[in-house]
């Protein structure tokens, strides 16, 4: 079974922070530097003294310094995938004049030889730093700096070699989900989610479960891949399961890598508790319903072609919840779906009439 993507630009409705991650629950974390205290190599070293490691430690005061030639390279391994925005070069007066930025995935630097950087005719004076800006969506684990000319007859002697970006804590695919959610729309459940970050991705296998354990893939909706643009995501289960039925995403990446999302669920047979009023509805809508204070609870309302006309987040601050409903221009006379789901796994639908 499969759907078209539904996509969009633009800013996302509200952020749930989950993350895909390989095992656990992610975050994504940003650094100004990368590379601190990783494993840096080089093609040579002047001595022991000016080791490669040295331009990795943070320290001001220790420096590497290659062989005296002009065909020499240093290495950092950031020990996993990042999604690169600059790299900046501490330079000693022995500087390159020419050189290039060098980005791998795997350690070749050959499967991503067009993120390259070619910085040539470059004269430093001062403070003797250069602040390199990657190109769009340059995902790499190893970033070389890889020597062509120097400025003087040492060798290419560096400071400091940092590398600042993004990554996802626990998980490696080149992906941000900032928003799952599944709403029951009798008989369909309906599926979105939202990302921020895509590059080099695959594409979103659609799992179900009856237990949350057991999981089988019922779809799959093909990555846009659309950088930091934010792009929105839906999918139909037009076979929903009477009682609870559990959604996870199976993420995949374009070298075959993949990683689960938190799950989400939805119960086709759970209603208690739930209260609307005024029914039929004119000018507003009352919706109450149970809930632990301090849960999120996402309360949508859908026109009858699917579309939703309202939506909102809030905390629960008490065991009884109400929230209220304006009537707008858009939420013309028709029969609409409501929606009420918690961060409790509490789920209710009512399909509602408005005049």
């Amino acid at each position: 079974m499969k759907t078209q993507p539904r996509i969009f630009s633009g800013i996302a409705m509200a952020v749930l922070s989950i993350f895909i991650s390989i095992s656990g629950s992610s975050q994504v974390v940003s650094t100004a530097n990368a590379a601190l205290y990783k494993k840096a190599t080089a093609s040579s070293a002047e001595s022991p003294s000016l080791a490669a490691g040295n331009a990795v430690d943070g320290n001001s005061s220790t420096r590497f310094e290659s062989g005296h030639s002009d065909n020499e390279w240093l290495t950092v391994d950031l020990s996993q995938v990042f999604l690169v925005s600059n790299v900046v070069l501490s330079w000693h007066a022995d500087y390159a004049t020419d050189f290039d930025l060098l980005f791998s995935r795997d350690g070749s630097f050959t499967d991503l030889i067009t993120d390259s950087i070619h910085v040539r005719h470059n004269l430093l004076s001062g403070n003797f730093t250069n602040t390199v800006k990657a190109k769009m969506n340059c995902s790499a684990r190893f970033v070389r700096m890889q020597g062509i000319h120097r400025a003087t007859g040492n060798g290419y002697s560096l400071y400091e070699f940092a590398v600042a970006g993004s990554r996802l804590l626990n998980g490696l695919l080149p992906v941000t989900l900032t928003d799952f959610t599944a709403v029951y729309q009798p008989p369909n459940a309906v599926l979105e989610w939202v990302t921020t970050t895509e590059f080099k991705s695959g594409g979103y296998f659609v799992e179900r479960s009856m237990d949350g354990n057991q999981f089988t893939a019922i779809g799959y909706v093909p990555a846009v891949n659309g950088g930091t643009v934010t792009s929105h995501y839906s999918f139909n289960d037009k076979q929903v399961l009477a009682g609870k039925n559990y959604y996870r995403l199976k993420v995949t990446d374009v070298t075959g890598l993949s990683g689960y999302t938190q799950g989400v669920s939805i119960n086709t047979n759970s209603n208690a508790g739930l209260r609307l009023y005024p029914m039929p509805v004119l000018d507003h809508l009352v919706v109450g319903f149970p809930a632990s204070a301090g849960e999120t609870v996402t309360i949508s309302l859908y026109n009858p072609s699917g579309q939703p006309v309202y939506r909102t987040r809030i905390t629960a601050q008490g065991s009884q919840q109400t929230q209220l409903i304006s009537r707008t221009a858009e939420m013309v006379p028709g029969q609409y779906f409501l929606s009420v789901s918690t961060s409790g796994s509490k789920q209710y639908t009512q399909q509602v009439v408005l005049q």
